[in-house]
């Protein structure tokens, strides 16, 4: 019987691997665009590249603060079982 229970898992994942997997929704990068637009947008962006706008807490701009922390909090959810259950809130 134990055997028998192997075999079927095998088969079960062999048959899963070939059917298309699915992937995880990409429901932050609607939130990642916001917060990139926001930062383009601000002063930072004319002196500095979005990049280090966005790595550098104390030049990050403060009118882009709240889209930076709902990006996160998506981000963070992706990783969280139960929220993966039930989707991720986004765009």
């Amino acid at each position: 019987a134990l055997s028998r229970r192997r075999a079927l898992a095998t088969t079960t994942t062999t048959t899963t691997s070939s059917r298309p997997r699915q992937t995880m929704s990409k429901s932050c990068s609607g939130m990642l665009e916001e917060m990139l637009k926001c930062v383009e947008a601000s002063e930072c962006a004319k002196h500095h590249s979005l990049k280090q706008c966005v790595k550098d807490g104390k030049i990050f701009p403060g009118e882009c603060d709240i889209k930076y922390q709902v990006y996160q909090s998506c981000k963070r959810g992706q990783f969280d079982m139960r929220s993966r259950i039930r989707g991720n809130k986004g765009f």
